[in-house]
């Protein structure tokens, strides 16, 4: 889930997707360093966080080790 999105900003996504089923995990990315941050002070719950620009190799090892 991309932190930065048009129309619906990815906090808004995030916590209607939460919403929907509490179980959903969620992995956050952002260009820009201080999103991860901006996540973890409004309390949403996210299994994790992928700085861009990021390999499909880095997100495959990434969703490998976090969701076996």
């Amino acid at each position: 889930m991309d932190i930065m999105m048009p129309s619906m900003g990815g906090e808004t996504a995030i916590r209607t997707l939460q919403t929907i089923n509490p179980q959903v995990p969620i992995v956050a990315m952002s260009g820009l360093v201080t999103a991860e941050a901006l996540v973890q002070t409004k309390g949403i719950h996210i299994q994790g966080f992928l700085a861009k620009p990021f390999s499909a190799k880095q997100l495959l090892n990434f969703v490998q080790t976090r969701f076996r």
